[in-house]
């Protein structure tokens, strides 16, 4: 019996293959939010970014895709956690202050970047999808995925290999790619919530 595999892909994460044409970077706003004083708000980085993060920014900004300007508090360490991507400065600037007593990261705030809109795009709430339920062989168990928060969901070995891998290469480099197929193998990818990966499951 084959095991489904289920990859799942979050919005603050991998948020699938885009294009990064359609970015562009604004100006920085004059002067900070009257909410919060110039003394105690989280500077905005503004110095010269990596191209890693460049990359990483620009696809975390492009999941929007709603022509709002974002604001993205992002890990200035490879591979670039993104831990926020929101319209407001406020919510950015509280998100690092809650930060800081994380040692292991070294989250800063980035933007505002700004993305077109979808060409056609009309957001319908009747038209978003709540959730996803995967039953497994038997119908003896069954997982929901909430459709807030995920993307996209692939199985197996194969489906990692076409579309995984291709994006994790585009945004992170091969090297990266090649060890995160190595812990998918053995159900360790933080992209999955799998157990070991079956090898002869076919995509479409």
């Amino acid at each position: 019996m084959r095991n489904a595999i289920a990859i799942a892909l979050w919005l603050g994460g991998v948020a699938g293959f885009a294009s990064t044409r359609s970015l562009k970077s604004l100006p920085l706003p004059p002067s900070p939010p009257p909410a919060e004083s110039q003394d105690t708000a989280p500077k905005v980085d503004t110095t010269p970014k990596s191209a890693s993060l460049a990359r990483r920014l620009a696809e975390a900004a492009d999941g929007c895709r709603d022509g709002e300007i974002k604001w993205i508090v992002a890990d200035n360490e490879f591979p670039h956690a993104v831990l926020l991507v929101s319209h407001s400065l406020q919510e950015a600037q509280g998100t690092v202050k809650r930060s800081e007593a994380d040692t292991t990261h070294d989250y800063r705030i980035y933007g505002p970047f700004q993305t077109s809109k979808d060409i056609g795009y009309v957001e319908r709430e009747e038209d978003e999808i709540d959730s996803v339920i995967v039953w497994r062989h038997g119908g003896q168990k069954h997982h929901v995925y909430d459709g807030k928060e995920i993307d996209a969901l692939f199985w197996g070995m194969p489906a990692f290999d076409k579309f995984v891998t291709p994006y994790l290469t585009a945004v992170y480099g091969a090297k990266y790619a090649a060890d995160q197929r190595q812990l998918y193998l053995v159900g360790r990818s933080p992209y999955t919530h799998s157990t070991e990966a079956a090898h002869k499951r076919t995509s479409f």
